[in-house]
């Protein structure tokens, strides 16, 4: 078994007052390694229902042991007056002279309180009988409980971390111990959150590595336009112009069309 979950489940073995040394060296009582472990919502939604189930038995129980203790003294006070009125001792077995028990069922006024103590007593016996099957059957289904949603919960936090950081095997290996380490040193009681937390590092790592992969493959279905080899052909010199700047001069300037049409608005 999974030292955990023995640890987890087996309360004779392991009691709340003892130690538990981490992997840190820090050390923890059993009872906050439970409280910090066990998967507690749904067993406590459960155990709230048990509780009022103990409660309706434990005042069952009051109520007869109530009824009990009056009629025992209503039983006894009836008795007292048939003794001083026939001036005989009641006796469990016959005897000259006394008052059986039989004759005690008999009496019209014994009897039935008799009959009604009996009852009585018997539906305590029962109350008392369903009570301890009741804590009998909490305490295993609290095991059952625990080990059933423990081992579920790791599982299914298992699953999706080979799904998410080890799909194709050459990944990083699920380490439940780290995990549960990691659970243990940051009192997470909640194992969804310390998931979340413990992969944290993780998922920014692998969430960047797959930008860059999808970087590189839009840049290679991305159609760059073919530039043919050689020397590329600039466009054409309009006709009248200089070859180059060396060959300007005052005439060639004056001469310019364009210099023209402005030397005549500044005049007109």
């Amino acid at each position: 078994m999974d030292l955990t979950l023995e640890i987890l489940t087996n309360r004779e073995k392991y009691p709340d007052t003892a130690e538990i040394t981490l992997a840190d060296g820090q050390k923890i009582t059993v009872k906050q390694f439970r409280d910090t472990l066990q998967p507690r919502a749904e067993f406590t939604r459960a155990s709230e229902g048990w509780a009022r189930e103990k409660k309706s038995l434990e005042d069952a129980q009051t109520g007869l042991q109530q009824q009990l203790s009056a009629l025992n003294a209503q039983f006894q006070k009836a008795l007292e007056d048939k003794k001083a009125l026939e001036g005989r001792q009641p006796v469990k077995a016959g005897g000259d002279g006394e008052i059986t028990e039989d004759e005690l069922a008999r009496d019209p006024i014994l009897g039935p309180i008799m009959r009604a103590v009996k009852a009585t007593t018997a539906a305590m016996d029962d109350v008392k009988k369903t009570m301890k099957e009741q804590g009998d059957r909490i305490a295993q289904h609290e095991t059952t409980w625990v080990t059933r949603d423990y081992q579920n919960q790791l599982a299914g936090l298992g699953s999706r971390f080979t799904a998410r950081f080890n799909k194709d095997g050459k990944g990083k290996a699920w380490d439940q111990k780290a995990f549960l380490d990691f659970v243990l040193e940051n009192q997470v009681q909640n194992l969804e959150v310390a998931y979340g937390a413990w992969t944290r590092a993780d998922e920014i790592a692998l969430v960047s590595k797959e930008a860059e992969e999808r970087g590189v493959e839009r840049g290679k279905a991305t159609k760059v336009p073919v530039v043919p080899f050689g020397r590329r052909r600039t466009p054409p010199k309009p006709e009248g112009l200089p070859a180059s700047f060396q060959e300007l001069d005052d005439e060639k300037i004056a001469q310019d069309p364009d210099m023209i049409a402005a030397q005549q608005e500044d005049t007109g």
